[in-house]
């Protein structure tokens, strides 16, 4: 009897834990929001494209981006092709990485030099998600690539 005396009360104790009021959080606990997903295609203007071999086999870029329509809130690449060759690239990156305005650097190793990375053109694309596709949203830079003297 003493047995099934513990165990009612545990059973009617557990139910009652289940019955109380929610309890709300500390006052000193942040609570995040979750950020609006613009449907809005954005529009991106890019500028001042600096690119530079760096021997053996680098290609360093930069150039700046400025958002003139809707903010980052979705997926991005920069797309970086050079004509009359076979050598491309992409540097993917998330809407936490870009402000409304700034500079995107980096690299690429360049697989091919027959025929010789001469041009460049940089396009910026946007998507939802990576899988679903880019869409272009800006304009496209073009210009030489800059070769240090000893390169050549």
């Amino acid at each position: 009897m003493r047995y099934s005396f513990f165990v009612c009360a545990l059973c009617l104790g557990g139910l009652s834990l289940g019955c109380k009021p929610a309890e709300q959080p500390p006052a000193n606990v942040t609570q995040a929001t979750v950020g609006e997903v613009s449907t809005e295609k954005s529009e991106v203007e890019l500028s001042e494209p600096k690119l530079i071999f760096v021997p053996p086999e680098l290609l360093k870029f930069e150039f700046k981006y400025k958002f003139v329509k809707g903010k980052p809130t979705k997926n991005y690449v920069c797309m970086l092709s050079f004509p009359g060759s076979n050598n491309q690239g992409q540097k993917p990156m998330e809407a936490w990485e870009l402000q409304a305005s700034g500079t995107i650097k980096g690299g690429i190793e360049l697989q091919s030099f027959d025929p010789p990375v001469k041009a460049f053109e940089i396009t910026m694309g946007e998507a939802e998600v990576p899988q679903s596709g880019y869409e272009t949203i800006s304009n496209k830079l073009t210009g030489e690539v800059t070769y240090p003297e000893a390169a050549k």
